[in-house]
């Protein structure tokens, strides 16, 4: 469902953020209140064509960003990995315009940028536009697949389909990063080989950094450490009002007033552990400004590591974990590119047995659904003569097609109204 929409400087308005509950939403307002524009946010989202001049007045851009929630993330994760994205997370599904008066416009799909047509396609399974000439997703062949499979329930089929289809597509994608660009691979692989031993030379990890840090602000402040910590011990043993002392003294006086108040001889043992915890106290304090020195050269190397997993975020992502990623990355281009020819050979078997599973799973999806589209034909047809079409037929029909993220088939829904006309397509004559 739709659950937030934000709209900043389209047409009259500056600003808007909606958020959407559970079930029925209802917008009203008098003719020229802005109903038109909200629809209008949303037809950007679908892909359609922009025009600067929804642009609101003395601005440079508009954006429109919509966020769903996905109770069945299957068919828009088909989208994506037909174009090459990564899946949802969590079911959210955040779409994002920018239409700019210079003619640049923007488009990302989970802060990925993408094609207007990529977003079309996805505003073809998520939301449905009725009015007087807006289309209807029921004359779409993917809407008619998505129908098909939900009546005869192929999500363990399309499953198993669409996990080799992704696999088969990331092969593809190696090969032809591998096959291109021949004469440039020496100067990829040095470029890929500086990346690693820059990385590398630094061996970020996310407990290094916060190491580095504590390190540092304990090297940078040695002479103020060194100098609380020896107060500190002097005030607890040394000094002439060390709290040992005191607390040594405190012990004596109990021990006499005991064999007068019984209650004292609690007081002393209390006294007498708070005595032994100060000289642990002290011990371990000892222990710890031993190990602390002020030393310029060790500064300086925490400096020079610092510096460099800043140098390495800014460059790799903002963060120790995307430095990482972009390690393994270059890692596994860089034996890609240094083992090429045998990568490539190794890439062509597995497309070789990916393209003969998918075949067979999409052979079994597509048998799954012609067994449904007879089913479903009949009972729309029977539903037709309830309705008053008494010579009306209903047709679903499964033809074979190139392999894409939600199968090999194409499915059509046809429909002939009355006796001897024949049957076309539901989006020729509806």
């Amino acid at each position: 469902m739709l659950e937030r929409l934000r709209v900043k400087n389209l047409a009259l308005v500056k600003e808007l953020d909606i958020e959407f509950g559970p079930g029925l939403n209802v917008i009203t307002g008098e003719t020229g209140a802005g109903k038109s524009i909200f629809i209008g946010a949303l037809s950007l989202l679908l892909g359609e064509r922009a025009d600067k001049k929804s642009i609101r007045s003395g601005e440079d851009q508009c954006v429109v960003e919509a966020v769903f929630a996905l109770s069945r993330p299957g068919p828009v994760d088909g989208v994506l990995a037909e174009s090459g994205l990564d899946p949802c997370e969590d079911g959210r599904l955040i779409l994002r315009r920018a239409i700019k008066a210079s003619g640049s416009n923007q488009q990302a799909v989970n802060n990925s940028p993408v094609t207007a047509q990529v977003l079309q396609h996805l505003g073809d399974v998520l939301l449905d536009m009725h009015g007087p000439h807006d289309h209807q997703s029921l004359f779409r062949r993917s809407a008619q697949r998505a129908i098909l499979d939900a009546f005869g329930h192929t999500e363990k089929e399309l499953s198993a389909y669409r996990e080799y289809y992704e696999q088969l597509q990331a092969v593809e994608e190696r090969l032809e990063a591998l096959k291109e660009g021949g004469e440039d691979v020496a100067t990829m692989v040095d470029i890929l080989r500086h990346r690693v031993q820059e990385i590398e030379s630094i061996d970020p990890t996310l407990e290094g950094e916060e190491a580095l840090n504590q390190e540092h602000i304990m090297v940078s402040n040695a002479s103020r450490i060194l100098g609380l910590g020896n107060g500190a011990m002097q005030a607890l043993l040394e000094g002439e009002t060390a709290a040992f002392d005191a607390l040594a003294a405190a012990q004596r006086m109990l021990e006499e007033m005991s064999p007068l108040l019984p209650a004292a001889a609690t007081w002393r043992d209390e006294v007498k552990s708070a005595a032994i915890q100060v000289q642990e106290v002290a011990a371990v304090i000892a222990e710890q400004m031993e190990s602390i020195e002020a030393n310029p050269a060790r500064l300086e190397w925490l400096d020079g590591q610092i510096a460099g997993y800043q140098k390495l975020k800014r460059k790799y992502g903002g963060s120790v974990v995307s430095v990482l990623e972009a390690l393994e990355a270059a890692r596994v281009k860089l034996d890609d590119l240094e083992s090429r020819e045998e990568r490539v050979a190794e890439l062509e078997k597995d497309r070789t047995r990916l393209i003969r599973d998918l075949t067979v799973a999409g052979e079994g999806l597509r048998a799954k659904r012609v067994k449904a589209s007879s089913k479903l034909a009949k009972d729309i047809t029977r539903e037709l003569r309830f309705l008053g079409f008494e010579h009306g037929e209903f047709s679903v029909v499964v033809t074979p097609g190139e392999p894409k993220a939600n199968g090999m088939d194409e499915v059509d829904f046809g429909f002939a109204p009355n006796l001897g006309e024949a049957m076309k397509p539901l989006r020729e004559i509806a």
